[in-house]
């Protein structure tokens, strides 16, 4: 008997599950412009999509960029930090990027460019390069792919550090040579290159020269002492239309589209809803009592929310909220520095402490830091030690043996 395997349905089943799924997530990915452009862009050509803007001068469209600047975006940030910064420097380090966000000159070009200390611009780019977009004001690749992998939360990011090292080595695949040269086993080789492959080589690429329209996603109130969440009434209205006879098979898939669209966006809306919730309810000391933020990271709201970290991430990407005439970005709310009894800036200024008083004639090495920290509870790694002393601008134990004897 002749067997057929007759599997084109399954195939055309899943494959319109993952398109779907792409087109979800896709949306949960985007901003609120990105979103009102997406939606009229989808409403143009779909007759059972129909999108009006809300009051009579309220049509976003008019004034919309579809990018943010590069300079918006740190300045949004820079507002929320707590080291001081100079608005002139900023400016004077902005003007020396190219598109990729990397510097056109040296590090001495720089200094002998402008009017400010070597201090200050060295203070100032370590600033800057660990604000969104992670990676810029950085003179090569190699630096840039250091920094994103300083401050990414996951384990091989480690691994990820040391391999930028070896890029050339890496590119022609001569693993062996790195495995030689690192000590790492081939296995940690590809992983750590293949997490090295997903950051961005080119951190300012996506960014605009000009300004863009803020939209917050989420208001937070203070009512009475207590925390509420409001979504911001977004100007336009979606709906889908109703009347339009659907017995044409090609109606039938553009109502089909209509529908996961608006599934979608309002799946969108409630999944930062939740993020939101239970971020607030973490922070509830910083919005009520001005008190610095809560240790939380990616995965601590994974956990709460019972979704993959993956999604987490996309849904708070480019994404704000509103609190008290002010806007923050959604990702302010999450601390990864330090560990979750101690705030990245306790453990930094417990290692500058611990400095600041060592005998200057026997300084102490990291390793000895991370001991001595460990003995007052606070729990990190010799190279999260190095990080941190390095973002205080304090030299390495040989170093300042030899700056204090010179």
């Amino acid at each position: 008997m002749e067997q057929k395997l007759l599997l084109k349905p399954d195939i055309k089943q899943k494959s319109n599950f993952h398109s779907a799924r792409e087109q979800a997530l896709q949306i949960l990915q985007m901003n609120q412009q990105d979103l009102q452009m997406y939606i009229r862009e989808q409403a143009d050509h779909n007759p059972f999509l129909v999108m009006n803007t809300i009051g009579e001068d309220s049509d976003i469209f008019d004034v919309y960029s579809p990018k943010q600047s590069l300079s918006d975006a740190l300045y949004d940030q820079l507002c929320y930090i707590e080291k001081p910064y100079k608005e002139d420097i900023v400016d004077y380090l902005l003007s020396r990027l190219n598109s990729n966000g990397y510097f056109k000159v040296s590090l001495e070009q720089l200094i002998l460019g402008s009017c400010f200390s070597q201090k200050e611009i060295i203070k100032t780019i370590a600033v800057l390069q660990r604000l969104e977009p992670i990676g810029c004001f950085c003179f090569n690749l190699k630096e840039s792919l250091q920094i994103q992998c300083e401050m990414h939360e996951e384990a091989c990011s480690e691994t990820g550090y040391i391999l930028c090292d070896y890029l050339e080595d890496l590119a022609f695949h001569r693993f062996a040579q790195v495995e030689v040269k690192t000590g790492l086993s081939l296995e940690e080789i590809e992983e750590g290159f293949a997490f090295i492959q997903g950051l961005n080589p080119k951190p300012a690429s996506n960014y605009a020269t000009q300004s863009a329209v803020i939209l917050p996603e989420i208001r937070v109130k203070l009512v009475q002492g207590h925390l509420v969440l409001e979504t911001v009434q977004e100007i336009f209205r979606l709906q889908l239309e109703e009347d339009m006879g659907t017995h044409h098979e090609y109606l039938k898939r553009q109502r089909k589209e209509a529908t996961l669209i608006m599934n979608s966006i309002q799946k969108r809306k409630m999944t930062i809803m939740q993020i939101m919730q239970f971020l607030v309810d973490k922070q509830k000391a910083f919005f009520l009592e001005k008190k610095p933020l809560c240790y939380c990271t990616l995965q601590d709201v994974s956990k709460a929310c019972g979704l993959h970290v993956s999604t987490i991430s996309r849904a708070i990407q480019n994404k704000s909220f509103e609190f008290q005439n002010n806007y923050y970005p959604i990702k302010y709310l999450l601390v990864h520095g330090g560990d979750k009894a101690h705030h990245s800036q306790e453990i930094k200024s417990r290692i500058k402490a611990l400095i600041d008083n060592e005998d200057k004639q026997r300084p102490y090495s990291d390793e000895r830091l991370r001991k001595l920290l460990e003995k007052e509870g606070i729990r990190i790694s010799r190279r999260t030690v190095s990080k941190y002393r390095e973002a205080c601008l304090l030299f390495n134990a040989s170093q300042r043996k030899q700056r204090e004897g010179s």
